[in-house]
């Protein structure tokens, strides 16, 4: 047999009695912890305690309520339903009947747009038709009148120099646009005869 070393034996004893110093510590934390977890846990079922003393009756009157509440809540929601459901009506009804309205409005100013619009333009053609009946008169008496004035001068200058007419009549036909009417205006002018 073989006989170990002394110095293995030393360290061996060293190594143990650590592991025993160890040991014991680690006994030591686990009571200490043991201990703290125990004063915890009183504490914590005093708390639990007073949580179910103050807390369960409100639970209770919280759910007392609830089911209360719940049936008139139920009817609340179905009469604002219902009340949705009637403005719905209500706003439809008011649209169409602003609709109509609006639809009437517009006819009316139409019928009056169109009987204003024929009565402006029945006023201008009465207007126009006036001027023109003593417009058209008018000037064929100017035109007479300017047409006798050159003549009674030609005759009388005529007559003062004894021999023909140096003048003669010419009759121009021009064509005149007044009003939107066209129509034909007659002049009568006098030039002089060319000598041959």
């Amino acid at each position: 047999m073989q006989t170990i070393p002394q110095s293995y034996i030393l360290l061996l004893a060293i190594f143990t009695i650590v592991t025993a110093i160890s040991v014991l510590i680690q006994a030591g934390v686990l009571l200490g912890m043991f201990i703290v977890l125990r004063k915890s846990m009183v504490k914590m079922q005093a708390v639990v305690d007073e949580v179910k003393e103050k807390a369960l009756p409100a639970i209770a009157t919280t759910r007392t309520l609830l089911e209360d509440l719940t049936p008139k809540l139920k009817s609340a929601t179905a009469d604002l339903t219902e009340v949705t459901h009637t403005a719905r009506i209500q706003v439809k009804n008011v649209s169409e009947s602003l609709d109509d309205v609006l639809a009437k409005a517009n006819a009316q100013i139409n019928r009056v747009d169109h009987l204003t619009t024929g009565a402006i333009d029945a006023v201008d053609h009465a207007s126009k038709a006036i001027e023109n009946a003593v417009a058209v008169p008018v000037k064929h008496v100017s035109g007479l009148i300017n047409g006798l004035k050159a003549g009674v001068e030609s005759f009388v200058s005529g007559r003062r120099n004894s021999s023909r007419s140096r003048f003669e009549p010419e009759t121009v036909i021009v064509p005149e646009r007044t009003g939107g009417f066209e129509e034909q205006k007659t002049v009568v002018e006098f030039s002089e005869k060319k000598q041959a």
